[in-house]
């Protein structure tokens, strides 16, 4: 089995999350936010914040 790297973002230890996944590496952080599909002007202003990942959708931003 694969060793997981440890994500640093602080939301994986936090009980009540505001977002359903994590900026900096894309995994579930609270399930229970409902999934949503973003829009484009979404994601370009995630990725203007620096953002890895979308924290609605999960998809990655790639950042270049």
């Amino acid at each position: 089995m694969i060793k997981k790297e440890k994500c640093m973002n602080m939301n994986h230890s936090k009980m009540n999350v505001l977002v359903r996944h994590c900026p900096m590496c894309g995994d579930f952080v609270n399930k229970a936010i409902a999934k949503k599909k973003c829009q484009n002007d979404e994601h370009i202003r995630r990725r203007k914040e620096r953002s890895q990942f979308c924290t609605d959708c999960g998809i990655a931003l790639n950042l270049k």
